[in-house]
């Protein structure tokens, strides 16, 4: 057990590759799902060993004679194993969920992931709202110019109706000039009013980029700050969730089961919704073994339609096998026994129980 003095499980939150590497089995290289130990104290996964001690009975690291029944269990890197497979699942749900926004968002987020691009974005709406302010000045001014021209051509058609003779061909000159800087005037007037709106379009298009774009990444900022919350939490529950098995597994120990079950009911309450197979086979076992089978059953059914790892699937069947047997149903037993045995051939127990059983059902039938 890891002491919650030691730091609980912190300690084990640590995902270095040298820390994983000493969860791996020494001969497949692989993590270990059953860890045992060998009378030389080495830990090996049960598969892994039991295969090879079955070809070469000698023990792969020191080459003294070793057998399938100098083998025993390590609760202890057990539990260390269960705590880490828990910490890596956390945190891959952690980045499944945190890469679980709508695609648009994610599109969006992947042109301005980065800081710098979006920094560029305001520089590009600033730019376009200077230019729209100039846009408006160049507008203002040409219609500013265009009412002078207007004022002077009214001036000029009062001169000449009041001039004499000589002076006309000289005010229809100067008017042909106005006219002529008027039209280009209007021109230029057209050509800016089509710039603004060109100008207003994009500050608009932008302004509307920069509001969604800001808004996606508070979205995003508030789903990794919940998803944090969520994993502090869950690692919170898992942490007292073991301290309650650990107590749970001292009073099975003690004898009294009746602490060891209520224990064992506290540890799964503190998880739901999660589901923790070890601490329904545990609470199961407890309930057998205070002469109550039936109440086994609900705990070893849920482990059996819930659990994808195949030795609890196994462990399930045998313990249920178990607690037909406490009720005197020896072809139930034996079914369960048998499935057991089909999941797990190297079960030595529960071979042990369907050979016993068949001998039973039928004395003459050879071993």
């Amino acid at each position: 057990r890891v002491s919650a003095e030691s730091g609980g499980t912190d300690d084990i939150m640590i995902m270095s590759e040298e820390f994983e590497n000493l969860l791996r089995d020494p001969i497949s290289f692989e993590l270990m799902d059953e860890p045992v130990v060998s009378v030389y104290g080495h830990t090996f996964d049960r598969e892994t060993i039991i295969s090879w001690v079955d070809k070469t009975p000698r023990c792969p690291m020191t080459s003294k004679p070793l057998y399938a029944d100098d083998l025993t269990p390590n609760y202890l890197v057990k539990d260390v194993l269960h705590l880490f497979r828990q910490q890596r699942q956390q945190r891959l749900s952690a980045l499944r969920a945190r890469d679980q926004l709508a695609p648009e968002s994610l599109t969006s987020f992947r042109v301005f992931s980065s800081f710098e691009a979006f920094v560029t974005l305001r520089e590009d709406y600033t730019q376009c709202l200077a230019d729209e302010n100039l846009s408006k000045m160049r507008q203002s001014a040409l219609t500013e110019r265009l009412a002078q021209i207007a004022t002077r051509r009214h001036q000029l058609v009062d001169q000449l109706e009041a001039c004499n003779k000589s002076s006309v061909p000289e005010i229809e000159k100067s008017l042909r000039l106005l006219s002529s800087q008027e039209d280009e005037l209007l021109a230029k007037l057209a050509e800016a009013d089509v710039n603004l709106q060109e100008k207003k379009a994009s500050v608009q298009e932008l302004r509307k980029l920069i509001e969604n774009t800001t808004q996606m990444m508070r979205n995003y900022l508030d789903s990794v700050i919940e998803i944090s919350s969520d994993v502090v939490v869950r690692t919170a529950k898992l942490k007292e969730s073991q301290e309650l098995k650990d107590d749970g597994n001292r009073a099975y120990a003690n004898g009294d089961l009746k602490e060891a079950i209520e224990k064992y009911t506290q540890a799964i309450d503190v998880l739901s919704p999660h589901f923790d197979a070890a601490l329904h086979l545990n609470r199961a076992a407890a309930y057998c073994a205070s002469k109550n089978p039936d109440a086994s059953f609900p705990d070893l059914e849920l482990v059996i339609a819930q659990e994808k790892k195949r030795s609890f699937v196994a462990k399930a069947h045998r313990r249920m096998g178990q607690a037909y047997l406490m009720k005197k149903q020896s072809i139930q037993a034996l079914q369960c026994f048998s499935k057991a045995l089909g999941i797990d051939p190297t079960d030595s127990l529960a071979r042990a129980n369907v050979q016993n059983i068949e001998k039973q059902l039928d004395p003459n039938k050879k071993r």
